[in-house]
């Protein structure tokens, strides 16, 4: 939902849904956890009287099924609490690296292509999803660690809750087995985070190569196999990748460049 935000205030970038998104994510960082979960508890809970306070269920956390209605209510006060902070940061990020690819020049030889929006689109999230990637995997292993705050508030019998009742007890073995388990969590889930932006850039390394220099004059073009490379301005050329997807068949006849 928060790379949904970011995408279109990215694409909107001054406007007025640009200003809602971007103080939706400066209020959601700013809002310490634990505190909006005792705000949120006291608003829904004893006022309101609409969702629980606190636990994981009816009948605890022996029998907790998500897809059951009664305990899918005790969830969603928790999970609104610990989703602010990580939905506001990956928000702010993702707006900010698709503002800035919108600006780069291969965006604007896309659109001059002839190009969809929809497929200029395509091209945009791709080259800015690298670097949304790498702070969506560093807030996931982030909500391990704030999640000791927030199930503490909630009452609820995860991990979090079980750090803080061993710190209180003084349970040095249980302390340390939590810690190396969290900590193991945030190497694995950076690891995969790695592997994944590898992944999205070996797919997205022929859809747009920005600042990749070509000699020839204006409106060079030249092809391989696999499609058109198209580069502007004179002297020593920068253009953009066009993969054979975007690009006319291999071999048909353009300016620039024989047959």
């Amino acid at each position: 939902f928060a790379f949904i935000l970011g995408v279109t205030a990215g694409y909107l970038n001054g406007s007025w849904a640009d200003r809602v998104v971007t103080g939706m994510a400066v209020v959601g960082v700013s809002v310490p956890n634990y505190w909006l979960g005792m705000l949120l508890i006291n608003c829904f809970a004893v006022e309101l009287q609409l969702l629980p306070a606190s636990g994981m269920g009816p009948q605890g956390s022996i029998t907790f099924n998500i897809l059951h209605p009664q305990h899918l209510r005790h969830v969603i006060l928790p999970v609104v609490t610990l989703s602010m902070i990580p939905m506001g940061i990956i928000a702010r990020t993702t707006r900010a690296a698709v503002a800035k690819t919108l600006n780069q020049d291969f965006v604007q030889t896309l659109r001059a292509k002839g190009l969809k929006a929809q497929t200029v689109a395509g091209h945009v999230v791709k080259n800015a999803l690298p670097q949304i990637l790498a702070v969506m995997g560093l807030q996931f292993g982030y909500l391990l660690g704030g999640s000791i705050l927030v199930e503490t508030v909630f009452t609820w019998p995860g991990t979090g809750f079980l750090l803080n009742k061993a710190i209180l007890t003084r349970d040095i073995p249980v302390l340390q087995g939590v810690t190396l388990l969290l900590a193991t969590f945030f190497v694995v889930t950076n690891l995969l985070v790695d592997l994944l932006q590898t992944a999205v850039l070996s797919g997205t390394g022929r859809a747009a190569q920005i600042g990749r220099p070509v000699a020839g004059k204006t409106g060079t073009t030249s092809s391989n196999k696999d499609g058109w490379f198209i580069g502007f301005s004179s002297g020593l050329t920068t253009g953009v990748w066009m993969g054979r997807d975007d690009a006319r068949p291999v071999g048909e006849s353009c300016p620039g460049v024989a047959p």
